[in-house]
């Protein structure tokens, strides 16, 4: 089973804002994080990456304006419409996060560097809080 743990977790205000680390978040289905910048979007409410791919990169929790950052959970395994378990809340992925000009900011060439790593979006179908430390699963088929 594809399954690993929440390391880190983080709020993005606004648009180039410092991300803001939290303990916990509430997630509303078909909305997104509460008192995030991507609240209300359709598909892009949720970013996952994983530690491992953080520390590959040499970067620190939050650089990527990641939402969620886990541990041994293979991200890049998961498709479109891949069903994830985190407490009593559920998330259905919905594609690659494609890099952006940000990451040049970062460090140059990081753009291009990252691709296919940069993590994977995800929205939100079951309402409910999350917090560091919970389990998050891919829900079987």
């Amino acid at each position: 089973m594809n399954q690993g743990r929440i390391t880190h977790l983080f709020i993005k205000p606004g648009h180039g804002e410092p991300m803001i680390p939290v303990e916990s978040m509430t997630l509303k289905g078909g909305e997104g994080i509460e008192g995030d910048t991507s609240y209300g979007r359709k598909t892009r409410q949720v970013l996952l990456v994983s530690k491992e791919t953080i520390e590959a990169f040499d970067l620190a929790p939050g650089n990527l304006r990641e939402n969620i950052v886990t541990t041994r959970l293979d991200l890049q395994a998961l498709q479109s419409g891949s069903l994830l378990s985190i407490g009593e809340t559920t998330i259905e992925v919905t594609g690659d996060c494609s890099p952006c000009d940000h990451l040049e900011t970062l460090r140059v060439g990081l753009k291009e560097e990252i691709r296919g790593n940069r993590g994977i979006l995800a929205r939100v179908v079951t309402s409910g809080v999350i917090q560091i430390g919970h389990v998050i699963a891919e829900n079987p088929a």
